[in-house]
């Protein structure tokens, strides 16, 4: 009995310790938004300079910057997100294994177009949140309380779908572990 009662206490705290290390990045993103970036050099992890009107200042100079453009760039992200997994649920699993299957010129050649499409593209015209999000980055300055607030606005939407789809993502997750 002893046994299994200090096996839970170290499976808790084991558990804690995991849950604030996934966490703390979250933390710190959503903090230092509310923080010019003096404030987050001189103390990332702590509460000085926390104001909601710097939280305000930052929103506003994120969605308002013409090098940014934080809505085309929001738009752009949903369109490829939204694409890229209905093509990749039709024809993903078909095209993989066809292309591991038949080892000729022709599959290969497929391959490296599948390859390559990964590394090319995005003409800097076309910039989904990730690679906006360059606009706040110098040589030598980087604007870090637009970076975070930029990070801020683009894990906001992810974290809804979770929240309004958390329990049919669980359910897929058991019954995927259960076959």
């Amino acid at each position: 009995m002893e046994m299994k009662k200090s096996r839970k206490i170290i499976l808790t705290v084991i558990g804690i310790v995991v849950a604030l290390y996934t966490l703390f990045p979250f933390y710190l993103v959503v903090m230092n938004t509310f923080k010019n970036a003096n404030s987050i050099v001189a103390s990332p992890v702590g509460f000085e300079g926390v104001s909601l009107g710097q939280l305000m200042t930052n929103l506003s100079s994120v969605v308002n910057n013409s090098n940014f453009n934080f809505w085309y760039a929001f738009g752009t992200s949903v369109l490829i997100t939204v694409i890229s997994l209905v093509v990749l649920a039709l024809f993903g699993g078909m095209a993989a294994w066809v292309i591991c299957r038949n080892k000729t010129k022709w599959s290969t050649t497929i391959y490296m177009i599948f390859i390559a499409s990964m590394m090319l593209g995005q003409n800097g015209k076309v910039k989904t949140l990730p690679v906006a999000v360059q606009a706040f980055v110098g040589s030598y300055v980087k604007q870090w309380d637009l970076i975070l607030t930029a990070a801020l606005l683009a894990i906001i939407p992810m974290v809804i779908i979770f929240l309004i789809a958390q329990k049919q993502i669980m359910n897929g997750m058991v019954e995927g572990a259960i076959k």
